[in-house]
C-alpha cells in the first residue's frame, strides 16, 4: 500500500473527529494499565488534553498530520498531532501518534515522522520532543532507531 500525509485542513472533518476518538480510547486503556488509573480518571485527563488540542489548533499552533491510503482517501492508516510552539522556545511536540493496527510495520509512522521533521524545519525549529510509555518497547526502539534520545524521565508513585 502506498500512502500519503495530509493537513489539518485537508481532511474532512467527520472523518478526523472519529480517528481522534479512537486514540482518545486507546489513551485512556493506557492510563488505566499504566496508572491505575479509574476510568473516569482517565477520560477526564484525556478530555483536558484534547480540550487543549483543539485550542492549540485553533490558534494554528497544533498541526494535525493524518496519514490516508493514496489510493482510498477514506482508509485512514494513522494521526499525528504535533505542536509547534515558536516562543518562548522554539520547539516541536509530537503530542499523539496512532497507527491502526492494520497498517503498522508498514512505513506509517516513518511517514508520519517525517512529516513532522519537515514542518519543524519549515518553522525553523531544531528540536523534536515526544513522551513514550516506558511499557511501549517497539516505540521506545523505533524512536532510538530513528535518532530520538531519552533526556528526562517523568516518575509516578501511585498512594
Amino acid at each position: 500500500m502506498v500512502y500519503k500525509v495530509v493537513l489539518n485542513n485537508e481532511m474532512k472533518q467527520k472523518d478526523r473527529k472519529h480517528f481522534i476518538e479512537v486514540v482518545s480510547e486507546e489513551q485512556i486503556c493506557r492510563l488505566i494499565s499504566n496508572y491505575s488509573w479509574t476510568k473516569q480518571e482517565a477520560e477526564y485527563i484525556t478530555k483536558a488534553n484534547f480540550t487543549l488540542l483543539r485550542k492549540s489548533e485553533d490558534n494554528g499552533t497544533l498541526k494535525i498530520l493524518t496519514a490516508i491510503e493514496q489510493d482510498k482517501p477514506e482508509i485512514i492508516a494513522g494521526v499525528l498531532l504535533l505542536k509547534v510552539e515558536i516562543e518562548p522556545l522554539k520547539l516541536c511536540y509530537v503530542k499523539y501518534i496512532y497507527v491502526e493496527e492494520d497498517h503498522r510495520k508498514r512505513g506509517v509512522a516513518k511517514l508520519l515522522m517525517n512529516k513532522a521533521e519537515e514542518i519543524a524545519k519549515e518553522n525553523e525549529i531544531d528540536k523534536i520532543q515526544l513522551n513514550v510509555f516506558e511499557d511501549n518497547i517497539h516505540a521506545i526502539h523505533y524512536y532510538e532507531e530513528i535518532g530520538y534520545q531519552t533526556r528526562h524521565l517523568v516518575m509516578t508513585k501511585n498512594l
